[in-house]
């Protein structure tokens, strides 16, 4: 029995002991219990080691018996620490199923779930990219409802959800709190769908799907942006206006908007360039003119082929160019802090941001004029 003869009991008065005090067998590497009798015993290196010689099948100075083993396993032993926590990420991701039909959702603000959710994911990542993965994980993952079914946040369940929804309350303002019958949490997908349109994750087919069911995946603030710009637009074509003296269309202050949110949005260049041409046309006035500051225009460069491949009215725009003919999901900040020097290394090793020149805004302004 090697160097655990004579000890053996000892050790195992102090492992029921912190068994019955801790609920478990996990003991912490450099744990020292204190017995009784005021007996020290370092219980943290005696489990590793305990560990270590049945890993190690015998070969080792610590040399198991099977009254031993049954000994260790009638306490609870836990011989392989990852694999009884990854049973117990597991179980309490099926216990939350089972309380909530459905599997846990990263953006929510409970950080339990958002703990269970987190862990979903990275097994789900690992198995995406084919990376090598036991068996017996993807058997243990297989018991969590839903793990392998793609469409348990999907789009494509959703919209199944929002027929039911639209059918019972025949609208679809859903509100965040609110779940339907069949336990199905359709305001938090829903919150999780605007954030990952916000993040440019969805494609443009799963967009039109949303819209075809009067989805509305914009915050109420660019919502009421785009109502209001659409106003202006209206205004445009009647040759209306706005000023200081005039400030109303419709009973809707188009002034105060212009003077406010046009300007913030204007000077982080967040507008596109026909929302610059209706809003000028809205004041008869140039908004460099009124606001102080250049046009954002925003250069977008390659890097591998050395040149500017597009000129664009925003950085909004540079990101939908991006996207569109690279199929790179890049944000505003990401552009934003490119152009203000904070990150100095191509996007993806390949594009990187500057703001046009005084003479560039010049010549783009009168090329796409002319246009």
């Amino acid at each position: 029995e090697g160097r655990l003869s004579g000890s053996w009991d000892l050790y195992i008065k102090a492992l029921k002991q912190y068994k019955e005090r801790e609920g478990d067998c996990l003991v912490p590497h450099r744990h020292i219990e204190t017995l009784e009798n005021e007996r020290s015993v370092n219980l943290g290196a005696w489990v590793s080691n305990i560990r270590y010689s049945k890993k190690q099948e015998g070969r080792t100075q610590y040399v198991l018996t099977s009254e031993m083993l049954m000994q260790l396993e009638t306490i609870g032993f836990i011989w392989d620490k990852k694999r009884h926590d990854f049973e117990k990420n597991v179980n309490a991701c099926i216990e939350f199923y089972k309380n909530n039909n459905r599997i846990p959702i990263v953006t929510i603000k409970d950080e339990y779930e958002k703990k269970l959710a987190y862990f979903i994911s990275d097994q789900r990542k690992v198995i995406n990219r084919n990376l090598p993965y036991p068996k017996w994980k993807k058997e243990l993952l297989n018991s969590i409802p839903t793990f392998f079914d793609k469409k348990e946040g999907s789009v494509e369940r959703f919209c199944k959800m929002v027929l039911l929804y639209k059918k019972e309350h025949g609208h679809t303002d859903i509100k965040k709190n609110e779940v339907l019958d069949n336990g199905y949490k359709i305001g938090i997908i829903y919150n999780t769908l605007m954030q990952r349109y916000k993040n440019h994750k969805l494609s443009l087919s799963e967009i039109e799907r949303l819209e075809e069911l009067g989805i509305c995946l914009e915050s109420k603030f660019q919502r009421r942006f785009n109502e209001k710009m659409k106003l202006a637009k209206d205004a445009t074509n009647e040759n209306i206006i706005i000023s200081r003296k005039n400030q109303y269309y419709n009973s809707i202050n188009l002034y105060t908007w212009i003077t406010e949110t046009v300007k913030k949005k204007y000077k982080n260049g967040e507008l596109l360039l026909e929302e610059i041409e209706i809003v000028e046309k809205l004041i008869g006035k140039q908004l460099n003119e009124i606001f102080g500051a250049r046009l954002m225009i925003t250069k977008v460069v390659d890097i591998i082929e050395n040149n500017v491949i597009k000129t664009c009215s925003s950085q909004s725009s540079a990101r939908k160019y991006i996207k569109e003919n690279y199929g790179l999901c890049i944000s505003n900040t990401a552009i934003r802090n490119r152009l203000d020097g904070k990150i100095t290394t191509p996007y993806k090793g390949r594009f990187m941001f500057y703001y046009a020149t005084d003479e560039e805004v010049k010549k783009y302004l009168e090329d796409n004029k002319a246009s």
